[in-house]
C-alpha cells in the first residue's frame, strides 16, 4: 500500500457529510510523522460501518473515498493500484456475512463456507433445483412425444387398411420396423403438393419400378476394329509389282550348299575368295585367281535372286493377315443379335450397315485370295469403299447403343426410384397423420432443449462443485488462531473433507444448531487473519505495506471468547507492526472496553530491542459524533494499589459458593491489574504488557522458553475485566457499566495464573509481600497451569 497521510470519505446521507481520517502526528502540520495506528469510537449509526465498507471498496470500484499524500509536492491524491488492492484487508459485519458463512449436510453437521463457496454453493443448490423442474417438465413432454408417436403407428400401421403399410412393404419386399427413425421421417415428409398430385407421382412410379423388376438390361455391342493405318501399309505393299526369279543348276547346288542361312554364308565365303589364300579352308585345294572371280559372281547373282524370293514370301505374308483379320471381323458381325425392344428403324439402320460392311470384307478377301494364286500378277486395291462402309457401321452402332443406354435407364434407377417413391409414401403418410406429426416435432425440440438445459445446468454443477473442492485455505494456520482464542488446540478446529470444512469441537463434528454466534465470528476472524499472507511464502509474510481495518471486531462474541479473541488481535497486531514500518492499522469499535483495551495492544507491541512499535502518544484516537463527525478524545487518569493477598486468598478458593467468593468476584479483576501495574513498575520500571511481552526481562528470571511462550500468550486473560487501568485511562470515555464476563471458578484460574507469573518473576518478592505464603501450592498451581500446556 502507497503511503498516505488522510482518507476523505463523502457520503451524502451521513449528517457531516464528510469523514476525514488524518494520520498525521500534529495534523495541522505537514512536517510531522505520519502515524501508524488510529482507534476510533462510534455508537452504532455514527459511520463506523460507512468507514470500514468505503475503505473496503477500494479493492473494487470506489468513488466517495480517496486518499492523500500531503507530503508528496507533486500530486496528493493517490491512485489506487491493483498492487495496492492486494494490501487493502477490511474485517467488518460485510466481510463475515459474505465471506464466511455456515451451512450443514444431511447430517445436520456444521460445514464453514468460505469466500465464493457461498454463492457457488448458492449456484450449485439453485442449478440442482432448476434441473428438478427441468426433468420434471421432460417428463411431461416425452409422455406427450410418446402419445403423438403412438398416434401415428395406429394411422399408418395398426389400421385395418393400412396403405402406407402395403407400399412399404411392397416397395422394399420386406416387412416394416416402426422405431423412431421411421417417426422423426415422416413427421419431416412436409409437402405442398395435394394428396392426389402425390399420389399421381406414387402411382407412375410404381409402375416404372415394377416394370424394371419384370425386364433384363439390353447388352450394348462393342464396336468392331478395323486397323485403318495398318491395313493401308499392307495393301501398299502388296500391291507392289514382282519380278519372276529363274536359279541355274550352278546356284540351286549353292544355295542347297550354304543352308538355311543364305545371306550370312554368303558374305563369309565371299570374304574368304578376296582374301591372299590360294587353298581352300575345308579341302585344301589350290584355287586360282580366275576360280575366285567367277566363284565371286554366282555368289552374287545367287544373292539377288534369294532377295526376290524374300520380298515374295513377305507379299504372301501380308495377304494372309489381311485375310484372317477380316474372317474373324465377318465372323463377330454375324453373332449380332439385336434386341427387339430397341425401335426397329434403329435395328433396320444397324443390320444394313453390317451387311454392307461383311460385303465390303468379303470383296476385299476375294481379291487379297486372287493376288496370293499369282503373286506376280500386278494388282491395284482399293480400300476406299471398305473404310466408308466402316464409318457407317460405326454410326449406327453407336446410334444402337445409345438407345439400349437410354432403354435400361430403368434399370439404373431403379434404387432411386425405389427411394423417391418411399418419400412419395412417406409424404402421403405425414398427410394423413398431420396433427400428430406436429406434436411429435414440437415436442420432440421441447425434448431436445429440455435434456440440452438440463445436460448444461449438470455440467455447471459439476463444475461449481468442483471449484468448491478446490477452495483452499491456510489450515494449520486458522487451527492454531482457533487453539489460541479457545487456549485449547482441540476447542474448535476444522476439518477439511471432499472440498469442504467441517467444525470440530473437542474432535467431534459439531451440529450447526450448536454452534454459537461468538463461535462462528471466530471462526470467521482467524480466517480473515488467515488471507492476510495467503500469497505469501513464509518468509515475505508481513511485509508488505498493509492497511488493516478491523470493524467492531469483537461485536457479538460469546463472554469466554473475548479473552482469547484479544490474545489473537495482540499476536496479529504485533507481527503487522513488526512487518513494515509503513503498515496502518485502523480499528473501529462502538465498545468503551475493546476502545480501551486495544489501546493497550498497541501500547504492548515491542521491537526485538523491546521499545514500542507503536510509539507514545503516537496512538490516534478519535471519537465518531452522530451528528459532527471526527473528534479528538481527552486524557484522564487513576491509580491503584495492590492486593496480593487478597489475590492469593481469592486463588485459594475451594468453594465456589462461599460468600467471600462471591463478594469478591466483581472486583478481582481490576485487583489483578493494579497488582501487576504496581508489581511491573516498582520491579523493572515497565508498564503491565511488558511482563508477558518484553523478552528480555523474561528470559531473565525464566530460563525454560516454551514456560516463557505460554505466559506471554495466557496474559491476555487479564483483559477481561474493562475497569479502569493502574497506569493509563481510556480517553474521554464515561462508560462505567462494566460486566464481568467470566465464571468464579474461571476467575480463580486466572488469579491463580497471575501469581504463578508473579512467582515465575520473582518468587523471592511473594514470599515477603503475602502473608502465610505456601510455597509448595504455588507450585503445585504452576505444574497444573504450565506443565500441562506443554
Amino acid at each position: 500500500m502507497q503511503q498516505f497521510t488522510k482518507i476523505i470519505i463523502e457520503k451524502d446521507y451521513l449528517p457531516y457529510r464528510t469523514i476525514e481520517l488524518n494520520w498525521l502526528k500534529k495534523e495541522s502540520n505537514l512536517d510531522t510523522e505520519i502515524l501508524r495506528s488510529m482507534i476510533i469510537f462510534g455508537r452504532n449509526g455514527t459511520g463506523k460501518s460507512t468507514i470500514s465498507k468505503s475503505i473496503s471498496s477500494l479493492r473494487d470500484v470506489s468513488e466517495d473515498i480517496t486518499l492523500f499524500n500531503e507530503k508528496n509536492k507533486v500530486s496528493t491524491a493517490i491512485n489506487i493500484t491493483d498492487s495496492d488492492k492486494e494490501t487493502i484487508f477490511v474485517y467488518n459485519e460485510e466481510f463475515q456475512r459474505e465471506k464466511v458463512t455456515f451451512t450443514e449436510n444431511e447430517k445436520f453437521e456444521a460445514i464453514v463456507l468460505i469466500d465464493d463457496q457461498k454463492d457457488l454453493m448458492s449456484k450449485i443448490a439453485s442449478n440442482k433445483s432448476e434441473v428438478k423442474k427441468l426433468e420434471s417438465k421432460l417428463i411431461q413432454y416425452n409422455g406427450a412425444l410418446s402419445n403423438a408417436e403412438n398416434a401415428i403407428k395406429e394411422t399408418i400401421v395398426e389400421s385395418e387398411k393400412p396403405r402406407w403399410k402395403s407400399i412399404y412393404n411392397k416397395l422394399n419386399n420386406k416387412n416394416h420396423y416402426f422405431n423412431d427413425s421411421l417417426v422423426n421421417r415422416i413427421s419431416s415428409s412436409v409437402s405442398s403438393k395435394s394428396v392426389e398430385e402425390l399420389g399421381d407421382d406414387l402411382r407412375n412410379l410404381i409402375k416404372e419400378i415394377e416394370s424394371a423388376r419384370n425386364e433384363k438390361e439390353i447388352s450394348r455391342y462393342s464396336m468392331v476394329e478395323i486397323p485403318v493405318n495398318e491395313i493401308k501399309e499392307k495393301l501398299e505393299i502388296i500391291s507392289e509389282p514382282v519380278n519372276m526369279i529363274e536359279l541355274t543348276e550352278r546356284e540351286n547346288q549353292i544355295i542347297e550348299i550354304l543352308g538355311n542361312n543364305v545371306d550370312s554364308s554368303i558374305e563369309k565365303t565371299e570374304n574368304l575368295l578376296k582374301g591372299n589364300s590360294n587353298n581352300c579352308p575345308t579341302c585344301f585345294q589350290e584355287i586360282n585367281e580366275d576360280y575366285k572371280r567367277d566363284t565371286l559372281v554366282q555368289l552374287k547373282s545367287v544373292l539377288k535372286k534369294q532377295l526376290l524370293n524374300d520380298e515374295i514370301s513377305k507379299h504372301i505374308e501380308c495377304i494372309d493377315q489381311i485375310v484372317k483379320r477380316f474372317e474373324l471381323i465377318i465372323e463377330e458381325l454375324d453373332s449380332v443379335d439385336l434386341d427387339k425392344r430397341i425401335e426397329e428403324s434403329v435395328r433396320i439402320s444397324l443390320n444394313k450397315s453390317i451387311k454392307d460392311l461383311k460385303s465390303r470384307l468379303n470383296l476385299m478377301i476375294n481379291e487379297l485370295k486372287t493376288k496370293k494364286s499369282n503373286v506376280y500378277m500386278v494388282c491395284d486395291f482399293n480400300s476406299e469403299p471398305l473404310f466408308e462402309s466402316k464409318n457407317a457401321y460405326d454410326e449406327s452402332l453407336s446410334v444402337y447403343n445409345e438407345a439400349c443406354d437410354m432403354y435400361n435407364l430403368r434399370f439404373n434407377k431403379l434404387e432411386d426410384n425405389i427411394k423417391e417413391a418411399n418419400k412419395l409414401n412417406d409424404k402421403l403418410a405425414y398427410k394423413e397423420t398431420k396433427i400428430f406429426c406436429k406434436e411429435v416435432v414440437e415436442n420432440r425440440k421441447k425434448v431436445n432443449r429440455t435434456k440440452e438445459s438440463i445436460k448444461e445446468l449438470n455440467e455447471k454443477i459439476v463444475k461449481d462443485e468442483q471449484s468448491v473442492k478446490n477452495t483452499t485455505l491456510a489450515l494449520n494456520n486458522i487451527n492454531k488462531q482457533l487453539g489460541r482464542v479457545f487456549y485449547e488446540s482441540e476447542r474448535l478446529k476444522l476439518e477439511q473433507e471432499d472440498g469442504f470444512y467441517y467444525v470440530l469441537s473437542r474432535g467431534k463434528r459439531t451440529k450447526l444448531s450448536s454452534l454459537s454466534t461468538g463461535e462462528r465470528n471466530a471462526i470467521g476472524l482467524c480466517y480473515f487473519f488467515s488471507i492476510v499472507n495467503q500469497n505469501q511464502n513464509v518468509d515475505n509474510q508481513y511485509n508488505l505495506p498493509l492497511l488493516l481495518v478491523l470493524d467492531d471486531p469483537l461485536s457479538s462474541f460469546d463472554h469466554e471468547i473475548k479473552l482469547g479473541i484479544y490474545s489473537l488481535l495482540r499476536g496479529e497486531i504485533e507481527k503487522i507492526g513488526l512487518g513494515n514500518k509503513n503498515s496502518k492499522i485502523l480499528i473501529l469499535t462502538h465498545d468503551s472496553d475493546v476502545y480501551y483495551n486495544c489501546y493497550k495492544i498497541f501500547e504492548d507491541v515491542l521491537d526485538t530491542d523491546g521499545k514500542r512499535v507503536f510509539k507514545d502518544n503516537q496512538i490516534k484516537l478519535k471519537q465518531l459524533n452522530a451528528m459532527t463527525g471526527i473528534e479528538t478524545a481527552e486524557k484522564e487518569e487513576n491509580f491503584y494499589s495492590t492486593q496480593l493477598t487478597k489475590i492469593y486468598e481469592f486463588a485459594c478458593i475451594e468453594d465456589e459458593e462461599c460468600d467471600f467468593a462471591k463478594d469478591f468476584s466483581p472486583y478481582i479483576g481490576n485487583v489483578m491489574r493494579r497488582v501487576l501495574e504496581a508489581f511491573s513498575t516498582f520491579n523493572y520500571q515497565k508498564g503491565i504488557s511488558e511482563l508477558s511481552s518484553n523478552e528480555v526481562l523474561l528470559s531473565e528470571s525464566i530460563d525454560d522458553k516454551e514456560e516463557r511462550e505460554l505466559l506471554k500468550s495466557h496474559m491476555y486473560r487479564l483483559l477481561l475485566n474493562g475497569e479502569s487501568h493502574y497506569s493509563d485511562k481510556i480517553y474521554g470515555i464515561t462508560e462505567r457499566d462494566r460486566e464481568f464476563l467470566l465464571t468464579i471458578k474461571q476467575k480463580i484460574q486466572t488469579a491463580r495464573f497471575v501469581l504463578v507469573l508473579l512467582y515465575s518473576l520473582n518468587s523471592i518478592h511473594l514470599k515477603y509481600q503475602i502473608n502465610n505464603l505456601d510455597q509448595t501450592i504455588l507450585e503445585r498451581w504452576k505444574s497444573d497451569l504450565i506443565g500441562s500446556k506443554k
